[in-house]
């Protein structure tokens, strides 16, 4: 072999093709090593089957040691693995790899993730379990490494994001290290023509492969043990640059003649099925970036109030509060304000004000602070009395008869009706708001519309399932 090609399968040993592999040229390696002496591949010379167990550790090793120099810095090695047990004992064999690469090479290991298998085949053994499970080993050659997290964040939460959505990353959230991804149904029983020792799950490769690299040809996905070539297949179809070695003619004719085709078809469905998802993801985006700012402009109150009463026992009457948001995009301003999602200028109404520094004072203390500074909303807050409303009549950047959605009693989830900027200001004049024993919030217009109910996901005890 001159030169290796990429968007090809070689048929040859790892232990001496990875020696040709181009360094800094592989963005991802996902594999899965042959077992020791478990599962006999059908050729001479195999890694695993009949070696020793020091001399089969120490092969695979030498290759990991060729795919660290021809990995990028910003690549990352994901390696599955098994414990297995030999003369009665379980031999620790992800722990004892991941120890060598780390000492004997440099990978860093990043994460350990237990892939569930849901499945298995049947099990009998006296002294131990059934086993569903492995290991996947995630490895990086340097600390920062490609890690698009956001891709694969779930977006199936729990009811509390509606009412806490300063908690909840707009994005979803971030999976556990826990997979459960069943393997492919193979032989007799299914239709892809699969029959390999160890196939990948296409969504195990898929995830991995939206996680590290770019739909970019440029981005080479690597399997030293292709197999049935699952991996290669798929990152062919995600439109990556895919390079992959197997001893095995039959493995290599499988993925050629009837795994690709498969991996096609399957990725017809994923297509659809992954629209689907990211529309949804979307507008979970959208609406927690919606009741952010609905809630910020009610939290201000509800601290402004009790910190200005704590301190000195009397607040502003505040008649009412005005809450308008350019736009729900990410904005990035300046580096101190980078993890600001959106903007919002809020207006706060108060029929009189005694102190305007001090209060203005505060203002800038609490929005400074937790839980505000959670929000990622870059606000800016005016105080306007009602006889500056009148005499001044200032400009606040819509038009007075733009819509604006009205939300009472602190409930900023969902809107309680509509009105217009010059219609609501009339009211607020007219209106005298009065405090009561318990604390009220003043009427929120903003012209961001949400509408979200709770849709709860545990059982709710009698005195909750009043509440909506």
């Amino acid at each position: 072999m001159k030169q290796i090609k990429f968007d090809h399968i070689y048929r040859g040993d790892a232990r001496i093709f990875a020696s040709k592999l181009p360094n800094g040229s592989i963005s991802v390696t996902v594999t899965s090593p042959p077992y020791w002496n478990l599962k006999d591949y059908g050729v001479e010379n195999q890694i695993g089957w009949g070696q020793e167990y020091s001399q089969y550790l120490d092969d695979i090793i030498s290759i990991f040691h060729q795919i660290y120099r021809a990995t990028k810095d910003s690549g990352s090695l994901w390696v599955v693995l098994d414990t297995f047990k030999t003369n009665g004992n379980v031999k620790l064999l992800p722990f004892e790899f991941a120890d060598r690469l780390q000492r004997e090479i440099g990978w860093i290991l990043q994460d350990i993730i237990i892939w569930d298998k849901v499945k298995t085949l049947p099990w009998s053994r006296t002294g131990q379990l059934r086993n569903q499970f492995e290991y996947i080993l995630c490895f990086s050659k340097r600390k920062n490494f490609k890690y698009e997290i956001d891709r694969i964040k779930e977006i199936t939460l729990k009811e509390w994001w509606v009412k806490y959505p300063e908690r909840y990353n707009p994005k979803g959230k971030v999976p556990s290290n826990i997979w459960m991804l069943p393997i492919p149904v193979q032989g007799s029983w299914s239709k892809n023509g699969l029959c390999h020792a160890c196939p990948f799950p296409t969504y195990l490769v898929e995830r991995i492969l939206s996680l590290t690299t770019d739909p970019q040809k440029s981005n080479i996905v690597f399997d030293p043990f292709a197999g049935s070539g699952v991996v290669l297949a798929v990152a062919e179809q995600m439109g990556r640059g895919y390079l992959g070695f197997e001893l095995n003619p039959e493995f290599i004719e499988m993925y050629r003649t009837r795994v690709r085709s498969f991996v096609k078809e399957e990725f017809l469905y994923r297509t659809a099925h992954q629209k689907t998802l990211e529309d949804n993801r979307e507008a979970l985006e959208n609406q927690i970036l919606k009741l952010r700012l609905t809630k910020y402009p009610k939290m201000l109150f509800k601290i402004l109030h009790k910190s200005l009463l704590q301190e000195t026992q009397e607040t502003p009457v505040f008649c009412g509060i005005l809450a308008l948001s350019a736009n729900l995009s990410i904005v990035i301003t300046t580096p101190t304000e980078k993890h600001h999602v959106a903007s919002l200028k809020i207006f706060l109404f108060a029929e009189s004000i005694k102190n305007r520094t001090l209060l203005e004072e505060k203002i800038l203390q609490i929005k400074s602070k937790p839980p505000l500074s959670k929000f990622g909303i870059n606000a800016q807050i005016i105080v306007i009395t009602l006889q500056e409303l009148q005499a001044l009549q200032p400009h606040f950047g819509i038009p007075d008869n733009e819509p604006l959605w009205v939300y009472k009693r602190g409930k900023t989830h969902i809107f309680s009706g509509q009105t217009t900027l010059k219609k609501w200001l009339k009211d607020i004049q007219i209106k005298r708001y009065t405090t009561k024993a318990k604390i009220a919030f003043p009427t929120i217009v903003s012209n961001i519309a949400v509408s979200q109910k709770i849709e709860r996901t545990w059982y709710l005890k009698n005195a909750e399932k009043a509440e909506n």
